[in-house]
């Protein structure tokens, strides 16, 4: 009896730790914007086994060796032109000067929207009728989130097709979108080991060209694509942290992978009394901590950092900010090598 009960204890610890080791995404991970990072693409994909699932797995990339880089920003909406044109949105992804507009919400975070450059002085709006989700809060193993994405762009045409003109072009896309999340555990990358969820995507993308001729609108071309990854998230971004894309057998054929902040690593800061002050600043600005601070940075809105002060370790610094121009920055704040707080200051003339 006794062994039974002891046996029983530790099938309950062990329980315990699994689901205390447990991953979930929810709306407060993620770090202030902007941020910035860079994409990787490897030079092969031999020996990258992704394929295991279910808890406390460990996914071991480490051998990755980039062959190409793309940078990637996110940012607030309302700091760009387009900004009005999505009134439900607040954040940009930008990759290869494409802009995708997210809206978050303490419930979900989708795309709804993307801004492409056509030529140097064109850009083409595209407006989803309803949104892709990316997360539902909280998101965590055994999620699924599902919908259904839908756009109608026109664009102006004046030209001839098939020997009638033809006023303007209209792209209907339709999909529907899964996110499954099958795993979790950490993921071996070239830098650094991270705790990850590894989610099934699954899209299918309905995509019909329409002209305008003589007042209605005709069908002219039609295609459907499928789009099958595996991805995994890490806590805190807003994009896969590696996305593996596979071929109609379920095989990879293309890996990406992101390098992050260390900073992006941190998940719940230390329960300390912490403030600053004056905020809007003119001149300068105090921070005042239970911990010591010796690194700060400044990162202004298009993800550069502007200002970097290294200190004696000390838990009140004062700082010159007089040269700054006026905007909206953030702040992080470093005891040696950890980051204790992140925040935003609004410089003023």
């Amino acid at each position: 009896m006794k062994t039974k009960i002891l046996l029983m204890s530790l099938v309950l610890i062990l329980s315990t730790r699994l689901i205390m080791g447990q991953i979930t995404i929810t709306y407060h991970d993620f770090p202030p914007i902007p941020y910035s990072t860079w994409e990787y693409v490897p030079t092969t994909l031999e020996n990258t086994d992704i394929s295991p699932n279910g808890a406390n797995q460990i996914w071991d990339l480490s051998g990755l060796i980039a062959a190409d880089s793309t940078p990637i920003q996110i940012s607030d909406l309302a700091n760009l032109p387009f900004a009005g044109q999505y009134p439900e949105g607040n954040l940009v992804f930008q990759k290869n000067n494409n802009y995708y507009i997210l809206s978050r919400t303490p419930d979900k975070i989708g795309i709804i929207g993307a801004v492409m450059p056509m030529d140097t002085a064109l850009l083409l709006s595209i407006i989803y009728i309803t949104p892709e989700l990316i997360y539902t809060y909280p998101y965590t193993m055994g999620s699924i989130v599902e919908s259904h994405p839908q756009s109608l762009t026109k664009i102006p045409y004046n030209d001839t097709i098939s020997g009638y003109f033809v006023d303007s072009l209209a792209i209907n896309i339709r999909a529907s979108v899964k996110h499954e999340v099958v795993g979790w555990g950490i993921m071996k990358l070239p830098y650094a080991d991270i705790k990850v969820l590894k989610t099934l995507t699954n899209k299918t993308e309905n995509t019909t060209i329409l002209a305008y001729i003589m007042g209605t609108w005709f069908e002219v071309d039609s295609s459907i694509n499928v789009y099958n990854s595996i991805e995994f998230q890490m806590h805190n971004l807003l994009y896969p942290l590696v996305t593996v894309e596979l071929d109609t057998f379920n095989q990879p054929v293309n890996l990406n992978w992101i390098r992050v902040d260390p900073s992006l690593h941190t998940r719940n800061y230390p329960d300390f009394s912490f403030r600053y002050f004056p905020n809007p600043v003119q001149n300068f600005v105090i921070f005042e901590s239970d911990r010591n601070i010796s690194r700060i940075e400044l990162i202004s809105m298009d993800g550069k950092i502007v200002k970097l002060i290294e200190v004696v370790p000390s838990p009140q610094i004062k700082i010159k900010l007089n040269d700054l121009p006026t905007g909206l920055y953030v702040f992080k704040l470093y005891d040696s090598e950890e980051l204790i707080r992140l925040g935003k200051l609004i410089k003023r003339q």
